[in-house]
């Protein structure tokens, strides 16, 4: 995921607790375009903020994910990491403060953190079609295959015909081996591929030649540029 493209993500739409920060325009995420949302109730994370860590951090929740944002517009995502890390320390339940760590994390090379994020956001929130694409993306980038298609499906379920997610998720079944589930996915997407930039992904998948494999990234962010979040 480009640090240009989460620049974009993050500075597009408004967000309801401050018309200063903006919220991520998923749509133009890439490799997705749907922008329904799953009809399912979310459910709530466990985590609360003890006083004394809420305190511990200086500035407030908005301060934080405005800083956040700035430093995502300067590509510099170890600040962003930081600043949202506190944000997320001072509003652990904040579904947007998790999701905009969430893509910092995974700008910065840590998928498999990111993914702990987006997936406590998405506990938070009601999933767009985007997020559970997103999170699929963030799964594959971090090796794990099997996860990032269960994300795919999901988004699927909502939206059967998405040439998107029928793609990222061929794209995922290819890189995992599963060439007759991906080879179904590529082909039911290429009639429906407008951009000949899709349609050439697609026949990618169609073709003998494998896909570049992911290589995982498991390692912590490094301190102090990352503030924990609880």
């Amino acid at each position: 995921m480009k640090v240009r493209t989460l620049v974009t993500l993050l500075a597009t739409a408004s967000v309801s607790y401050t018309p200063t920060i903006a919220a991520p325009d998923l749509a133009t995420a890439p490799r997705l375009n749907a922008t329904r949302k799953i009809a399912s109730a979310p459910a709530k994370a466990s985590t609360t903020p003890s006083k004394a860590a809420a305190s511990a951090i200086p500035g407030d929740f908005t301060q934080w994910m405005e800083a956040g944002q700035r430093a995502m517009q300067r590509s510099d995502v170890k600040t962003a990491m930081s600043s949202y890390g506190a944000a997320v320390r001072l509003k652990p339940n904040d579904a947007y403060a998790r999701k905009c760590l969430g893509y910092a994390l995974v700008a910065g090379g840590y998928p498999a953190q990111g993914v702990q994020q987006l997936e406590l956001s998405m506990s938070l929130a009601v999933p767009s079609i985007e997020d559970l694409c997103f999170a699929g993306s963030a799964y594959a980038q971090a090796g794990n295959y099997q996860s990032a298609i269960r994300k795919y499906q999901q988004a699927l379920a909502a939206d059967p015909n998405n040439v998107n997610t029928l793609i990222g998720m061929a794209e995922v079944e290819k890189k995992a081996g599963m060439n007759k589930e991906a080879r179904a996915a590529a082909a039911k997407a290429l009639p429906l591929a407008q951009d000949p930039a899709l349609k050439r992904r697609a026949m990618n998948v169609l073709t003998d030649e494998p896909l570049p494999q992911q290589q995982p990234t498991d390692q912590p962010p490094e301190e102090p540029h990352v503030i924990n979040p609880g």
